[in-house]
């Protein structure tokens, strides 16, 4: 486990355990291909909003806004804190 100190508190990496991914045994095998054929129908119309910064360090980042010097938008550091203490929590 990994501890970081920033501003005096020290925070511990959180375990990330992986989940298994849901199997959908139950289902009858018709509805099945129509859920299959209603998603590839529509799979180019439904658009999900992620937000990643592949090249941002978020323990870097997370320091700055604690020191309140960083300069992203607020919606951004709010995004860094929220991403930052899903990694790691205060001791």
């Amino acid at each position: 486990m990994q501890t970081i100190t920033i501003n005096g508190i020290t925070y511990k990496q959180i375990p990330q355990t992986e989940t298994p991914p849901k199997q959908i045994n139950n289902l009858n095998p018709e509805l099945l291909a129509l859920f299959q054929i209603y998603t590839a129908a529509f799979s180019n119309q439904i658009k999900t909003k992620t937000k990643t910064f592949p090249n941002v360090d978020i323990i870097k980042e997370f320091e700055l806004v604690q020191n309140k010097k960083s300069n992203l938008s607020r919606s951004n550091r709010e995004w860094i804190t929220k991403q930052f203490l899903k990694l790691y929590k205060p001791i």
